[in-house]
């Protein structure tokens, strides 16, 4: 861990269900920020997703313990801005 920059870094990732890619890419982003990184958050915004992107989310965060996670859920579809 000497490599490592001391500083904090968040991602926030857009979510609009994505239940099937979602593990491959938090597990990517996870991996890359807590290499890189001494601390980081992944932010998912969940913009009203009618699958298990929530589940999802939520049992990888479970999981990963080396990087926090937190999840905005919005009440209503957004779209990219």
């Amino acid at each position: 861990m000497n490599d490592d920059v001391k500083a904090f870094v968040s991602a926030v990732v857009y979510v609009r269900n994505n239940e099937d890619t979602l593990p491959d890419f938090l597990d990517a982003v996870a991996n890359t920020l807590s290499k890189a990184f001494a601390f980081a958050e992944i932010i998912c915004v969940d913009d009203a997703s009618s699958d298990k992107s929530s589940s999802v989310i939520r049992s990888f965060a479970e999981s990963h313990r080396d990087v926090c996670f937190s999840t905005v859920h919005m009440g209503h579809f957004h779209g990219r801005e």
